[in-house]
């Protein structure tokens, strides 16, 4: 955890990969 900028896109990006598994409907 170095680069807070990218660490937060790191979070993001699972977010919403994470929210299309739960809900593959939901864009």
């Amino acid at each position: 955890m170095t680069d807070v900028c990218c660490n937060n896109m790191d979070i993001i990006f699972n977010g919403v990969v994470v929210a299309k598994f739960v809900e593959p409907g939901a864009d």
